[in-house]
């Protein structure tokens, strides 16, 4: 529970300044505890406490809602899942297993997060153009 209470606190403002899909795969690469739905009512707690003296923040905050729609929509409900895997290396590109495969799924990663694609087809377009480089 520790690292859920440090995690919901690190992250419950994060809502803020969101505003695209790119910082909601962000903010879902930093999750490593915390699930969409957990998250979410923390921020949405935090919104309400701070409203205290005025009127009672109710509804789901918009940004809080759009959080929550969007890793719905990108099916990340419990965290950001990489697209790309080991194995995509081995079967599509026939790599052996190695150390390398570490900063090529680290910057496959990050181009995920980034909105360089989306599925796994495009993935491994990407992936094809990144390691001709």
């Amino acid at each position: 529970i520790r690292d859920k209470v440090l995690e919901a606190v690190r992250l419950h403002m994060r809502h803020m300044n969101m505003t695209s899909g790119r910082s909601v795969r962000r903010l879902l690469a930093d999750m490593k505890h915390l699930t969409v739905d957990e998250l979410s009512c923390i921020m949405w707690a935090d919104m309400s406490a701070r409203s205290a003296g005025e009127t009672r923040v109710i509804e789901m905050p918009e940004s809080v809602q759009f959080f929550v729609d969007t890793a719905e929509d990108m099916d990340m409900e419990n965290g950001f899942v990489p697209i790309i895997m080991g194995r995509h290396l081995i079967s599509e590109f026939g790599m052996t297993p190695g150390p390398e495969f570490g900063s090529i799924l680290e910057a496959a990663k990050q181009a995920q997060i980034e909105g360089e694609f989306e599925t796994v087809a495009d993935g491994l377009v990407w992936l094809e153009g990144w390691l001709e480089c």
